[in-house]
């Protein structure tokens, strides 16, 4: 995306480009937003309370997509901070994707392992 074509205060002349978001390939589309997996894993590292693993979900239907994001808690938590945990991740979310998901706290080391690279998106199609 070009975001400058003026002359710069140094004098160079060519265009300047925005940065550079992802791969193309990473990116998915929830109802019609652009959804780049960086820009969500941005927004869980900014928060303390989530850990490392998370696992992100786009379910594709006709009636209607849905972006699901289940997070593993730095620890064990109640069901209410959970709750509290889920509110704050899915304002910060909507905020930044433009998509209001669904968040799941799960407790540490819930969510599967794999050897070798981390498969933390699943992008599955129900269409009849």
């Amino acid at each position: 995306r070009i975001i400058d074509i003026k002359t710069c205060e140094c004098g160079r002349t060519h265009k300047k480009i925005d940065r550079i978001q992802g791969r193309t390939d990473d990116m998915f589309i929830i109802n019609g937003v652009n959804i780049w997996p960086s820009a969500i894993e941005a927004v869980l590292h900014s928060n303390p309370l989530v850990g490392n693993e998370y696992q992100i979900v786009a379910l594709l239907r006709e009636s209607g997509d849905k972006l699901i994001v289940r997070v593993e808690s730095i620890k064990k938590l109640s069901e209410d901070e959970k709750a509290l945990l889920e509110k704050k991740v899915r304002e910060n979310l909507k905020e930044v994707v433009l998509v209001d998901p669904v968040v799941e706290v799960v407790d540490p080391s819930t969510l599967p392992r794999s050897e070798g690279k981390a498969q933390r998106i699943q992008v599955v199609r129900e269409y009849t």
